[in-house]
């Protein structure tokens, strides 16, 4: 068994349980649900991943795809806000697994694989790095493929901090290579939501005429980039 075959045996999400869940069961059901019992059904998974989902209970799996295949996952705890990271290609990004993108055409990089995976319902390149800290890989994959990178980080001090140290770091005086901002829709009241889960937030929280208001305002946030 590989880990593409791995991944499709495990269920399917049955409910709304966090936006995790309310994501997946909105756009095709591409998650899938992983328990104690299917820890131990990959020999691949190293022991500290299966004793932190046997820890967990039950756990959100999210994939990495690239040309139909698997290549990593992202484990979510439903319990608590806690993340394992399973890959078995480091240089590969989560998201990253499209082949039509064109140098020219920007990227845009998140903190998480959940924004990655929604945002690129509304524009393709999305990258997630899971967190704030871009790793080395990461940087040398966005200038081997781009000329411009969309920071999409959260809207708070973490995420506005890593977007000028990475402007200081690789861009700057570079003017070959340039890091952008971008900012998660706005409020009626003209602030930013904190980051591109508020918006999912909408949709588990059935609120669904705040969800329709920020997905338009998301067409247009990437209709120019």
């Amino acid at each position: 068994m590989n880990l593409t075959e791995y991944f499709y045996s495990l269920p399917q999400i049955d409910k709304a349980y966090n936006k995790y869940a309310a994501y997946s069961l909105a756009f095709n059901n591409p998650y899938r649900l992983v328990t104690p019992v299917d820890a131990f059904k990959y020999d691949k998974l190293d022991n500290y991943l299966r004793q932190f989902i046997i820890e967990q209970g039950k756990c959100i799996a999210m994939p990495n795809v690239v040309n139909d295949r698997v290549i990593s996952v992202m484990f979510r705890s439903l319990s608590s806000k806690q993340f394992r990271y399973y890959t078995e290609c480091q240089y590969v990004p989560y998201g990253a697994g499209v082949n039509s993108k064109q140098y020219y055409q920007p990227w845009v990089i998140v903190e998480s694989a959940l924004d990655s995976d929604f945002l690129r319902n509304f524009y393709p390149f999305v990258i997630a790095t899971n967190g704030t800290a871009v790793s080395n890989n990461v940087i040398t994959f966005l200038k081997g493929t781009s000329s411009t990178v969309y920071c999409a980080f959260d809207n708070d001090k973490a995420g506005e901090e890593s977007f000028h140290n990475l402007c200081m770091k690789h861009s700057g005086s570079n003017k070959e290579f340039h890091i952008k901002r971008l900012k998660p829709p706005m409020r009626l009241d003209g602030t930013y939501l904190k980051d591109f889960g508020e918006i999912l937030d909408c949709l588990c929280n059935n609120q669904l005429e705040d969800y329709d208001f920020y997905t338009l305002s998301l067409k247009g946030l990437f209709l120019n980039l």
